[in-house]
């Protein structure tokens, strides 16, 4: 949702109006910078601005930092400031400068000078516009652009663009009075590149060196020398330019930055042009700031996607992590195929690690364009005493479910320099939002013995001892945390983070009797109530909970236990298009009913089918037509489509005339299966659904590998498809076939459902090329590669065999949740995918 402050930069905005804002689509504000920049020594460069926006910009004030003793602005001489040097305490013998590439001295500061700001051919045609020439004094008929900068804190700019009405004369494509504006970019993408708005011009220092002098260029929400904040003015009207169009200022959520590098201004890594390849996105990394403890572990996912779908790569500190105990993928490098990259970065310092750390995240695609960086800073506090704390809190990760979940598990963690023979503390937590389960030793405690009982009158107060009955010390381990403690989230619990107090906690270091125990140090913490709809867990309901379920849904991204929970707003066990169109709903604060009972008439189905024409030959391009018979306006649709590879190979679906208001994603994986998914972008607009009735509402086009008759279902079937409402109800469908086309080839094939409780089915196919039965085995393993149950293990004839997995092992005990792996040997040749089993 988006954060508005009403009114705000009231010297900035005209006409500001209070108002509900009206025609807002699904793309995240962003400004800053986008790419890698190069200059020379002593040399001019132009550094752009890009923005990415969703609906019409009127007006920008936009922050930023550089380092100073690299690039300094050019500033343009401004008569109006001429009363800041004539004031007393500047030295009546200074001269100031009338030369646009005046450099500021340490002595002679006197406050703030404006800099002139280039604007682009990209919004040129929407009235913005360059004065003949540029005098720092705004003129009726022109817009006002310029960047204000502190002399006396030269690290930092503002640029404010504050437009009034310009003359038609100035402005291309025009009539009449046009307010300059940037048109909303009225797309839902997570990869769109914005608009360059205009340049700032930077004279490079001429005692820079080359390949060892660089600049990162922050874009930054407060500089507390303007007292001002990055911000947008936006209107909302159609068309732009009517003049009583409500106005509201807005907080980009997406603060782009990148870097300048002092090298010769031929790069290697020229910027792609936008209109053969987009940008990768790095998702925002929140939060920026840690503080721990020596010994305390910050860890988080760092995501990056690429609109082409092919091989995106993360770097963390450009791929050279070196600071010791940090980790992140192999040697700072996370990569990963169709368009999607995710890598997990940690850092648990060492006792003597202590100090500030800071790590960059860039993402890079195929083409060899970059990402903006972001930036992760973690100060280090080096420890006195034993620290008994939870990592479930605000700077490191807050633990939590989603009203009803159970097994929210609550980490202890323990940082000490002694050897510890027991630990006994107090705990509190809110009763009224959870319920507290039991207790689990890690593996830095494997053979402790652990009691514990509610103190006081009141429920929500624990007491914990655990100590070795064999006098055990507490050994390490994987992490810091010596317990878990299992809470079970209210089903009415409200969204929020509630606290975690731990007090009163004390340690034995010494089995001796004549020894005291010693009082340790407490960090208390929180658990939430997690909010439907929050993915990402980020405490919004935003874009980037979307982008997060499209990613599941087209299988290029999991979703945790914790994860699924909260994109399950239908709450019906699945994450699929209906929760997509629920979650679009929330973010537009519309209702989200977990109510089940389909909107149209008990007994009303949806058809789907896939028609083609007769393919005579090999190597003929054509379309195939998915049809669509709905019994009410629909908003999103999920298939799965199996085709045959051998005959069929599958070009990008197109959307229809029915369906051109919607978004589209798909997946091919090349050897027989498709997932699409299609959705509106306002669902609550009748005008913008799939009508009911007849209609085709994708076109699948593709390429034959050999001749197919008419209308065969056995080369291309529906094998599975979810219909959603505007309302985000589910649609029946009948008539779909989940038997997939059998290739000529050995295959495994994905479990269904997944995840899943406590049963799910696995598919696999013998092509029975050896002429008889295949000695077969299909057994399941944890993530660490245990085995845990042995489902086949005989000869199997040729053809598709469906064995059932009850969530047991082999000695018949139930699995907990988790990740599995499942294995299917055949002869020599075996495949692995992946299961999520959920409680």
């Amino acid at each position: 949702m988006r954060r508005l402050a009403i009114p705000l930069l009231l010297s900035l905005l005209i006409g500001i109006s209070a108002g509900q804002a009206r025609g807002q689509v699904l793309t995240e504000e962003s400004i800053g910078f986008l790419k890698v920049e190069y200059g020379l020594p002593d040399s001019i460069v132009s550094i752009p601005i890009y923005i990415q926006n969703d609906s019409t910009v009127s007006g920008i004030s936009f922050l930023f930092e550089f380092d100073h003793t690299i690039l300094h602005p050019i500033i343009a001489f401004n008569a109006d400031y001429q009363k800041l040097l004539d004031s007393a305490d500047i030295d009546p013998t200074y001269i100031p400068p009338d030369s646009t590439e005046y450099q500021a001295t340490p002595a002679y500061d006197p406050g703030l000078w404006e800099l002139p700001i280039i604007i682009s051919d990209e919004i040129k045609d929407y009235g913005w516009v360059n004065p003949p020439e540029y005098t720092g004094i705004s003129h009726p008929t022109w817009a006002i652009k310029s960047v204000y900068y502190n002399l006396n804190a030269r690290d930092s700019v503002r640029l404010l663009m504050a437009p009034n009405w310009v003359d038609s004369a100035y402005v291309h494509n025009t009539a009449g009075y046009v307010r300059p504006h940037i048109p909303g970019l009225l797309v839902y993408s997570i990869d769109t590149l914005g608009v360059n708005i205009g340049y700032i011009q930077f004279r490079v220092d001429p005692n820079a060196v080359i390949e060892v002098d660089q600049s990162f260029l922050h874009t930054t929400r407060n500089i507390p020398q303007t007292y001002k904040s990055t911000e947008f003015a936006e209107e909302w009207h159609d068309p732009p330019g009517i003049p009583d169009a409500q106005t509201v200022s807005v907080y980009p959520q997406n603060l782009l930055s990148s870097v300048f590098i002092v090298d010769t201004a031929d790069t290697t890594i020229p910027p792609p042009p936008p209109d053969e390849n987009q940008l990768p996105v790095l998702s925002t990394i929140s939060p920026n700031n840690y503080s721990i403890m020596a010994g305390q572990q910050v860890s988080f996912n760092v995501t990056a996607t690429d609109a082409e779908s092919g091989v995106v790569t993360i770097r963390a500190n450009d791929g050279s992590l070196t600071t010791p105990n940090a980790n992140f993928g192999i040697n700072g490098v996370v990569t990963g195929a169709g368009g999607v990259a995710t890598g997990l970065f940690s850092f648990k310092p060492d006792l003597d690690q202590v100090g500030n750390f800071s790590f960059k995240f860039e993402a890079e695609d195929d083409s060899g364009a970059f990402s903006g960086a972001q930036f992760v800073s973690v100060f280090v506090e080096g420890i006195d005493e034993d620290i008994l704390f939870t990592a479930s809190a605000e700077d490191i990760f807050q633990q939590g479910g989603v009203p009803g979940l159970n097994e929210v598990m609550i980490p202890i963690n323990v940082i000490t320099e002694k050897t510890i023979y027991g630990v006994q503390f107090d705990l509190t937590y809110d009763y009224n939002y959870f319920d507290f389960d039991s207790i689990i030793a890690t593996d830095r405690i494997p053979d402790w013995i652990i009691y514990e009982n509610n103190i006081g009158e009141e429920p929500g107060h624990l007491r914990v001892v655990a100590f070795g009955l064999a006098n055990d010390a507490m050994v390490p381990g994987l992490s810091s945390a010596v317990l878990e403690l299992a809470f079970s989230v209210d089903q009415f619990a409200t969204a929020g983070c509630y606290p975690i107090n731990i007090f009163d906690a004390w340690e034995s270091i010494d089995p001796d009797p004549n020894m005291a125990g010693l009082e340790m140090v407490t960090d208390s913490g929180s658990m939430c109530v997690d909010r439907w709809g929050d993915v990402n867990l980020d405490k919004n309901i935003n874009v980037a909970d979307l982008v997060s379920v499209v990613a599941f849904i087209i299988e290029n991204y999991d979703l945790t236990r914790r994860q699924f929970a909260t994109a399950d707003v239908v709450i019906n066990d699945s994450v699929n298009v209906i929760d997509l169109v629920g979650i679009i709903n929330a973010i537009f604060l519309l209702p989200i009913s977990p109510d089940l009972a389909p909107i149209v008439p008990a007994g009303e189905f949806a058809s789907l089918q896939v028609l083609h024409d007769e393919i005579t030959s090999a190597g003929v391009q054509s379309e195939m037509a998915l049809e669509a018979d709905l019994p009410a306006d629909i908003a999103g649709v999920e298939l799965d489509l199996s085709y045959n590879p051998n005959t069929i190979e599958m070009l990008k679906p197109m959307l229809t005339d029915a369906s051109d208001e919607f978004q589209i994603y798909s997946k091919d994986n090349g050897t027989g299966k498709m997932k699409i998914l299609l959705h509106s972008r306002h669902p609550w607009n009748d005008d913008e659904l799939i009508s009911e009735g007849l209609s085709d509402i994708l076109t699948l086009p593709f390429v034959s590998k050999a001749p197919i008759r008419a209308d065969d279902d056995s080369q291309v079937r529906i094998t599975h498809a979810v219909i959603s409402t505007g309302a985000a109800k589910g649609v029946e469908v009948e008539g779909i076939d989940p038997e997939p086309i059998l290739p000529d080839k050995f295959a495994l094939y994905q479990n269904r459902p997944n995840p899943f409780n406590p049963t799910t089915y696995i598919d696999f196919y013998i092509d029975g090329s050896s002429g008889g039965a295949e000695t077969v085995r299909l057994e399941v393993f944890n993530i660490l590669g245990q085995s845990v149950k042995t489902l086949v293990n005989e000869p199997l004839p040729p053809g598709m065999h469906t064995v059932v997995w009850d969530g047991t092992d082999n000695d018949g005990d139930k699995s907990a949740s988790g990740v599995y792996l499942y294995r299917l040997r055949v002869g020599d040749n075996n495949q692995t995918k992946k299961m999520v089993l959920l409680k």
